[in-house]
């Protein structure tokens, strides 16, 4: 169960053992910093994963994912590739910086980009397709956090999620 922190925050995910003895993370207590600089998207997203208990937090364009990812570093990142002043990559990067690294979920509509960036297969562990469903953005984030409620599904291969397979043969 997750707890709150003097100031009133859920603290970092919590490792719980159901009655099988089978370790499980606290969704409620997992931190997920979206960053996006389209309003709508940024608000959809964000939406669909407080329905599905996670700990959401918004950015609205990439410095801002930045300065707040540096601040208090989420237990995972959504962000768009394409945004004005700093871009998904950049994201990425700061993530990659930090103790421990923070992994990172890409969003884009050109997944050309995404495939022909060497930079990619070391950044990010999973990439959306714009647009993309309900159940392929709840099935990444889960298998990416590994909270034992599904696999995660890479939808520019439709294969499950990982850095081995984001950019690994076609499916």
């Amino acid at each position: 169960m997750a707890r709150e922190s003097s100031l009133g925050v859920l603290e970092r995910p919590t490792v719980l053992t159901d009655e099988t003895g089978t370790a499980r993370v606290s969704v409620a207590a997992c931190r997920v910093l979206i960053v996006d600089d389209h309003p709508l998207v940024l608000r959809l997203v964000s939406h669909l994963l407080r329905h599905a208990d996670y700990v959401v937090e918004g950015a609205d364009g990439g410095p801002e994912g930045i300065r707040q990812l540096r601040a208090a570093p989420p237990d995972l990142v959504l962000t768009d590739l394409c945004m004005p002043g700093a871009s998904g990559w950049d994201v990425a990067k700061a993530a990659k910086t930090l103790q421990p690294p923070v992994p990172v979920i890409l969003m884009t509509g050109s997944g050309e980009m995404v495939n022909e960036s060497p930079e990619g297969r070391v950044l990010v562990e999973a990439v959306l397709l714009k647009p993309f469903g309900v159940k392929e953005l709840l099935d990444t984030v889960r298998g990416i956090i590994g909270d034992g409620r599904g696999l995660g599904t890479n939808v520019t291969r439709g294969r499950p999620a990982g850095p081995a397979v984001i950019f690994g043969a076609p499916a």
